[in-house]
């Protein structure tokens, strides 16, 4: 039995402060290279903060400006299990990070809910919207609700409600 999954828009915050030093780049390590590994290699060289490792580069943070220069230094070319790394400050300006944050934080809750994990069925599922409509009608007044067709059988929608206090009840109180 899947379980509905209900979704309207979060407030977050960003947990670091910006240290004002740019993030520096390192990539060309195989994608199964132990996080560790990476870690260490920054560690040894200054504070880190912060390591975003993706498969084959990774975004490092420092905590000082002259311990990302050392890094580039001294780790560019460097040898890593039979690969030379290529290690040099991020291209960007170094707050995307903080800017998305900041755009969340500016987020409120919207009157639109995102409902998935379902399959139309008969019997106990919706099978068309307004059989999905009926569902939520019970939290309010619904100004749209539009079923759409998902990956693999499965259905997602979106219904949106008059007022915002109405879609964080159903969000909140809607049967999974």
């Amino acid at each position: 039995q899947r379980r509905l999954l209900l979704a309207a828009a979060r407030v977050t915050m960003s947990d670091k402060p910006a240290t004002g030093v740019k993030p520096i780049f390192c990539g060309n390590f195989r994608y199964d290279e132990p996080r560790h590994h990476v870690e260490d290699l920054f560690r040894e060289r200054g504070e880190m903060l912060r390591l975003d490792m993706k498969r084959g580069f990774a975004f490092v943070y420092m905590a000082k400006q002259e311990d990302a220069e050392r890094c580039i230094a001294e780790l560019h070319n460097h040898d890593l299990g039979g690969r030379k790394l290529l290690v040099s400050f991020a291209k960007g300006d170094g707050d995307t990070k903080r800017r998305e944050d900041q755009r969340k934080a500016n987020q409120q809750p919207t009157k639109t809910l995102f409902v998935a994990n379902f399959e139309l069925m008969r019997n106990d599922q919706f099978q068309t919207e307004r059989e999905l409509e009926s569902r939520f009608l019970e939290y309010g007044k619904l100004t749209r609700c539009q079923l759409r067709a998902g990956r693999s059988g499965s259905y997602f929608a979106f219904v949106e409600y008059e007022e915002q206090v109405r879609s964080l009840q159903a969000a909140c109180l809607a049967p999974a």
